[in-house]
């Protein structure tokens, strides 16, 4: 299920109307209907209005790019930090070495939540 139709169902099960939808969030009806019918994307004052407004965990939303962009950005981190290590000639290498690290733990637990 794409984006714009778990925005559509979301607001459709709490009972709010496209046009006060609109207006909470100050885009026109139209537009905000086309972005519900597939044929316009969201932006992010569309996306974290919808979030907002029905207590949308932004991760649902994105849940099927979520997990890949989590996945893309472990493997970046792991492959930043080996070239860095090999490198070691960067100033302030440990720091950088220490939040990267910080990076993956983080990475990995999402990871795990997702994969589920």
């Amino acid at each position: 299920m794409e984006i714009q139709n778990y925005l559509k169902t979301f607001r459709k099960r709490t009972g709010i109307t496209l046009s006060d939808m609109s207006e909470i969030i100050g885009v026109d009806t139209g537009n905000l209907s086309k972005i519900e019918s597939g044929q316009r994307e969201p932006n992010l004052k569309v996306i974290l209005g919808y979030c907002s407004i029905l207590k949308i965990p932004i991760e649902r939303l994105f849940k099927n790019q979520y997990t890949q962009l989590i996945k893309e950005c472990y493997e970046n981190v792991s492959v930043l930090k080996e070239r860095i290590l090999n490198a070691m000639e960067t100033p302030n290498i440990s720091h950088r070495i220490i939040l990267l690290d910080v990076v993956i733990d983080r990475l990995a637990d999402l990871k795990t939540t997702y994969e589920k």
